[in-house]
């Protein structure tokens, strides 16, 4: 009934996840006498919130399930993927209701499961723990705007992604070199945010489909851009528009971009730059209100970058007075 992102699909899945609810045996909590009946009805109830947006209801229920099976240390042992979801889906309801600080103590608790499990299942628990929970502490230091703060994590990360080389879920490693990408990105440090993205571009293994990968090709022409390589825009526009083409699924905001660079190719003056920055600023404003294309703000906040250019001011100081 739910998708990925924890909410309910349509009306019918609402109707199905409420005739579940009004059951009898899950009306009042006292009915749940076991362990296992109370882990039931705490995760029922914390999704149900979460997926009708009342987030403060979810957190309550969630909140209990971790004191439930805390309660119950020896279940972490026995049933550790179980805790770390938990642990997840509170983590999700904090960042909706800007509890970030919690965030970061439920993350604490994250990175201390492996070691509560027997030494022979515990490597792929390692590894999904380091790839989840610093994909999540980056994207809230670029959610914030705090990139020199995402950058002190690089040494601890690159140590993992040696440790754990040829052994990650290739999803989570794609998520984490953007992320990387994203925070260099935003620190100023161009040329390692390049880095970073090449690990996913030169990847031919990824599908040709993936939206990650189509926006690391977005973002690598705002880097060269940034890194003025302006004999190299050319080049780089016509690979990203041949790419485009070939997932026959072109987005407004897509045509929109490659416009943009196309016209900074071209050598443009001073003048003639800030009026393209600002147009660019008007259309990606009317984009972000049509939900077709609204995903490709999620990847990116191309609005604060724009606007950094448009007033000269640094990407990240733009980002941090949104928040």
């Amino acid at each position: 009934m739910l998708n990925k992102s924890g909410t309910l699909r349509d009306k019918k899945d609402l109707e199905k996840f409420k005739s579940i609810i009004d059951h009898p045996l899950l009306k009042k909590e006292s009915n749940a006498l076991s362990y296992r009946s109370k882990f039931f009805y705490y995760l029922i109830y914390g999704s149900y919130y979460f997926a009708i947006g009342d987030y403060n209801n979810s957190y309550k229920y969630q909140k209990k399930h971790i004191e439930l099976i805390e309660k119950h240390s020896q279940m972490v042992e026995q049933e550790p993927h179980n805790y770390i979801t938990v642990l997840m889906n509170i983590i999700n309801a904090c960042h909706l209701l800007n509890k970030h600080e919690e965030i970061y103590k439920y993350l604490k608790k994250i990175r201390t499961v492996p070691k509560m499990v027997a030494a022979n299942h515990r490597e792929f628990l390692e590894i999904k723990v380091f790839a989840d929970t610093y994909n999540i502490e980056l994207a809230l230091d670029i959610e914030k705007g705090e990139f020199r703060k995402g950058m002190e994590l690089i040494p601890e990360i690159e140590e993992g992604l040696e440790q754990f080389k040829g052994k990650f879920n290739r999803f989570q490693e794609t998520i984490l070199y953007y992320n990387l990408s994203t925070i260099c990105f935003g620190a100023g440090e161009y040329s390692l945010a390049l880095r970073w993205l090449n690990l996913i571009l030169n990847d031919k293994s990824i599908e040709i489909t993936q939206e990650l990968y189509c926006f690391s090709k977005i973002l690598n022409l705002i880097i060269h851009l940034e890194l003025g390589n302006d004999d190299l825009l050319p080049h780089i526009i016509r690979s990203t528009h041949r790419f485009l083409d070939q997932r026959k699924k072109l987005y407004k905001f897509e045509n929109v971009f490659l416009d943009f660079i196309k016209k900074m190719s071209n050598y443009p003056d001073e003048k003639e730059i800030i009026i393209h920055y600002q147009e660019l600023k008007i259309d990606l404003e009317a984009l972000i209100q049509d939900p077709f294309e609204r995903r490709a703000f999620d990847y990116f906040d191309f609005i604060s970058w724009v606007e950094s250019k448009i007033h000269t001011k640094p990407f990240a100081l733009i980002v941090q007075g949104k928040k």
